[in-house]
């Protein structure tokens, strides 16, 4: 497959060679005549003038909702068009992307600019962006000097050094604290730190649900204020119970009402406590094959180096790993027991999709 947007031919050549022949190829010129457009097109225009710097996003689907993100950070900004006062930033360059998601772009686009802030920046600074939940937590430093060395404190006590990220698996019980820092001549020890809690304590979970967002059948259920390493027993109200943590996504096979029973045990709930909320699926379309694809697995989670894949149909399917932005940072086509070498990934949590599958994605972590 080649996707050829927005030209009007295409040259596609095969070859193969051999000592007896050498190198033996052969082309063919394909001609376009009414060639469709980008069916996920965006663009971005940058400039800065009188201390302003100004952004806007053109050239994107009608009906679509543009979000807008920062240097990593999501702001609240509504529409086409982002401007920010320079006077206000501390920082040497500003990276800002628009983007969305539509039911035909469903793993986002983006288009991206970086300006550089002239007189902006402080050489000693840090600052820390945390990604919590009941079964890890992850942690990542930026803003900090080139060539620095990175030192990771728990509840004051030394976790790791060397590294920009990392990944907790093992969180403390209630509060605790995490701080990141580094020391050099010109500026001596600089830290950033953040207060954390599992709200663990007592049995005060809370269940949360996540509606369908483009598979109607797909849903997603989270149990909130609970401690680490909880155990939950679910119940999805169609016949279908599962052992598992305490988040879960369940694809349904037809439309009804359901009375979906959480059981959670924890440190702070001991004894358990259960949960029940009830939902109402409508516009579901699936078939048996359809759900049995969701027997797919992918592990070990948490990894270092490989990863497999068990429990796909036959073939070959395509593999994309995407990170917390929606960025496709890792892609391969895999078959049932593929191994992946994902030793190029940085520590973090991915979710894994295969294309051509309607499954949940499975979320991936890589610990370094």
């Amino acid at each position: 497959e080649y996707y050829a947007y927005y030209d009007d031919s295409v040259d596609i050549c095969v070859g193969y060679g051999t000592e007896d022949c050498g190198e033996v190829v052969i082309c063919e010129t394909i001609e376009f005549g009414d060639n469709p457009g980008d069916p996920c097109p965006l663009e971005l225009w940058s400039g800065v003038e009188g201390g302003l710097a100004m952004f806007e996003a053109y050239d994107f689907p009608e009906g679509v909702t543009l979000m807008w993100m920062v240097n990593g950070q999501i702001i609240e900004n509504e529409g086409h068009y982002l401007e920010l006062d320079l006077n206000l930033i501390d920082v040497d360059e500003l990276e800002v992307c628009v983007f969305y998601e539509s039911p035909d772009c469903p793993y986002g686009v983006y288009a991206c600019d970086v300006i550089e802030v002239e007189g902006g920046g402080d050489d000693c600074t840090i600052e820390m962006e945390d990604w919590v939940s009941p079964q890890i937590a992850t942690f990542q430093a930026f803003y900090y000097p080139e060539g620095v060395n990175l030192v990771w404190y728990v509840n004051n006590e030394f976790y790791m050094d060397g590294t920009s990220t990392i990944d907790i698996i093992e969180i403390p019980d209630g509060e605790f604290v995490v701080c990141v820092g580094y020391e050099t001549e010109e500026c001596g020890w600089v830290e950033v730190c953040g207060e954390y809690g599992t709200s663990g304590g007592g049995c005060n979970g809370e269940l949360v649900v996540i509606p369908p967002k483009w598979n109607m059948c797909e849903w997603a259920f989270a149990i909130e204020n609970v401690g680490p390493n909880c155990t939950v027993a679910w119940d999805f109200g169609d016949g279908t119970t599962a052992e598992g943590g305490a988040w879960e996504s369940y694809s349904y096979d037809e439309n009804g009402t359901y009375i979906v029973t959480a059981t959670y045990y924890s440190a702070g709930c001991p004894d358990g406590e259960t949960i029940v909320v009830t939902i109402q699926v409508v516009d579901c379309e699936t078939s048996v094959e359809e759900i049995s694809n969701d027997d797919w697995i992918v592990y070990p989670v948490p990894t270092s180096e490989n990863l497999t894949v068990k429990g796909l149909p036959e073939g070959t399917w395509s593999a994309k790993l995407y990170d917390a932005t929606g960025r496709v940072v890792f892609a391969s086509d895999v078959q049932n027991g593929s191994q992946l070498d994902i030793n190029e990934l940085g520590s973090g949590m991915y979710s894994m999709q295969i294309i051509g599958l309607t499954t949940s994605a499975k979320r991936v972590v890589v610990q370094r």
